[in-house]
């Protein structure tokens, strides 16, 4: 009986740190995460803002469905910090995201594209090692990039396959610190999970030869877009409220 006393003791005291290490936020219908317990969503209006300064610096419209950022910022959109992507474009067979040559030019071109329209504000854009994880149904790379006014950024892109079409994830930081911030955003990732219906399913299909960009293509190019561009924090925290998780100094 006493062993059995210690032992309920002891996964009560193992399961606690757990619980309040992370909060499982529902992202409306689409999915549900995991974040760690001093992150915040970023509130819809914040992200409206964003969006439109985006928009007006770049030229490219983008739209961020969801948002996530460290209470330990004083600005929204100051690192670190996430954003989601839904995107309802239909079901992708998992055998074109096996195709890393022809994803590489997808980034390209999404690259050129935000190169042409965004001027001096983006500069050295350039892709990682694409690579994709089958059990789970993502399409990982990385990304780095130079900001105006503010220097090197990194960002880790994770594209979830779904059969409604994808979640993507975007986490970003400044170059000299994104590391400690890397393994968070890859737990953030895992944890996403989609309602049973939307779950990604296999099918014999998937590997079937088709025409690349079907469904895929022209979602790669919009992908990397919304990546880069997301990226773009500094130069915007200033017209978004104050995260009021933290408090600052007043503006001289």
């Amino acid at each position: 009986m006493e062993r059995t006393i210690l032992v309920f003791i002891f996964l009560i005291i193992f399961t606690l740190p757990l619980s309040a290490e992370e909060n499982t936020l529902s992202a409306g219908s689409d999915f549900q995460i995991s974040i760690p317990h001093d992150w915040v969503e970023i509130p819809r209006d914040v992200l409206d803002q964003y969006e439109i300064a985006v928009q007006a610096a770049t030229g490219q419209a983008q739209t961020y469905e969801y948002g996530y950022q460290s209470t330990s910022t004083v600005n929204w959109f100051e690192h670190p910090y996430a954003l989601v992507q839904v995107k309802r474009t239909g079901r992708v067979p998992e055998g074109q995201l096996k195709k890393y040559k022809k994803i590489e030019s997808g980034f390209k071109e999404g690259i050129q594209k935000v190169e042409e329209s965004a001027g001096d504000l983006l500069k050295n854009m350039t892709m990682g090692e694409t690579i994709y994880e089958q059990d789970g149904h993502i399409l990982w790379s990385a990304m780095s990039m130079e900001v105006a006014g503010v220097g090197k950024v990194k960002g880790l892109i994770a594209v979830k396959l779904t059969e409604f079409g994808v979640v993507q994830f975007m986490g970003y930081g400044k170059e000299d610190n994104f590391s400690q911030h890397e393994s968070t955003y890859r737990k953030m990732i895992q944890s996403i999970t989609v309602s049973q219906p939307d779950m990604y399913k296999p099918r014999l299909t998937d590997n079937a030869p088709t025409i690349f960009g079907i469904n895929l293509g022209q979602s790669l190019i919009a992908g990397i877009i919304g990546g880069l561009i997301g990226g773009v924090f500094g130069l915007f925290k200033y017209f978004t409220r104050k995260n009021p998780n933290k408090k600052s100094n007043p503006t001289p």
